[in-house]
C-alpha cells in the first residue's frame, strides 16, 4: 500500500477534475464544465484528506483549483477532437487521445507535481522523450484505433509556488516506434 501524501491527492484530484472536464466538453457549455471540474476536485481532496500538521482541505483546494485553470488556460486542446479521456486499453490507461486538425492523432499525459526546481524542470519534460510509458502508449493507442500515433504530449504541471504548465510535443515516427517495440518485446518475452 502507498502511504498517503499531500501532493500524491493534489494529482489524482487534478488528473480527476481536469478528465471531467474534458469527457463532458462535447455534451455541456463551459460553465457546466467548470462546475462540475470544481466539484470533482473538491469531492476527491475531502474524501481522501487526511489530518496533519502541514496542510488543510481548504488549502489543497487552492492549490489543485490553481493548477486545473492553468492548465485550462494553456489551451492543450484548441483545435483538438478528443476520442478518449483517461479510458483502459487492454494494457495502459492513457490520459487523453485526441486528434488534431493538421497534426493527427496523439496522446497527452498530464504529470502533476507540488514543486519542481527552476534548474530541473527542463529536465524532467525532456525526460518523458524515452519514457517506456509513453511510447508504450503510441503503440497501444495505434493498435487499438488502427491509425498511426503521430505525437506524444507530456504535460507537467507544477502547483507551487505558483501554478505552472510545462508541455512538449515529442513526434512519433514509424522508425522510432519500431525501435521501441523491438525492445518492449524483448523485455516482455524475458518476463
Amino acid at each position: 500500500q502507498v502511504e498517503w501524501s499531500p501532493a500524491m491527492l493534489l494529482g489524482i484530484a487534478v488528473q480527476e477534475g481536469l478528465n471531467d472536464y474534458l469527457r463532458m466538453g462535447k455534451y455541456v457549455g463551459p460553465a457546466a464544465q467548470d462546475e462540475a471540474c470544481e466539484a470533482t476536485v473538491t469531492r476527491v481532496l475531502t474524501e481522501g484528506f487526511q489530518e496533519q500538521a502541514t496542510y488543510t482541505v481548504a488549502g489543497l483546494l487552492k492549490l489543485a483549483l490553481r493548477g486545473v485553470q492553468a492548465t485550462l488556460d494553456a489551451q492543450l486542446f484548441a483545435r483538438h477532437q478528443i476520442l478518449m479521456v483517461d479510458e483502459p486499453l487492454s494494457q495502459s490507461r492513457p490520459d487523453v487521445v485526441s486528434r488534431h486538425e493538421t497534426e493527427g492523432l496523439g496522446v497527452t499525459d498530464f504529470k502533476v507535481s507540488l514543486k519542481v526546481d527552476e534548474r530541473y524542470r527542463a529536465q524532467r519534460l525532456s525526460s518523458y522523450d524515452t519514457d517506456d510509458q509513453f511510447w508504450h502508449y503510441a503503440w497501444e493507442v495505434g493498435e487499438t484505433l488502427g491509425e498511426e500515433v503521430k505525437w506524444l504530449r507530456p504535460v507537467v504541471i507544477i502547483l507551487a509556488p505558483k501554478a505552472t504548465v510545462l508541455h512538449e510535443l515529442v513526434r512519433v515516427t514509424p522508425a522510432r516506434l519500431a525501435f521501441w517495440l523491438e525492445g518492449a518485446e524483448s523485455h516482455w518475452h524475458d518476463m
